[in-house]
């Protein structure tokens, strides 16, 4: 039997920030659904980051697809997610220059 788990009715004001990617072309997560967290996440003050990615799939960003262009670029943005929450002291890229 498969359970349908429904992140939006979880939600509290000492929700863990969130980083979400997600493909408006996704079949198996509505993006409504995506929107719907993102938007309780902050009503709540959490820290939620959403980044749509347009006409994307489910695991767009999957090592090894679209010569991993969008794994690149989603790695980046979680590296500067964790800068902005004080995760990590600097962003391993910004490093680099």
């Amino acid at each position: 039997m498969i359970s349908t788990i429904n992140p939006n009715i979880n939600l509290y004001s000492k929700t863990p920030p969130t980083l979400i990617f997600h493909g408006d072309s996704d079949g198996l997560v509505p993006h409504e659904a995506v929107v719907l967290f993102d938007s309780k996440m902050k009503k709540f003050g959490n820290i939620s980051r959403l980044y749509v990615y347009e006409g994307e799939d489910h695991g767009f960003f999957n090592y090894g697809r679209k010569s991993n262009g969008p794994f690149v670029d989603t790695i980046q943005k979680l590296d500067q997610f964790l800068v902005d929450i004080g995760y990590l002291n600097a962003s391993p890229h910004a490093l680099l220059n």
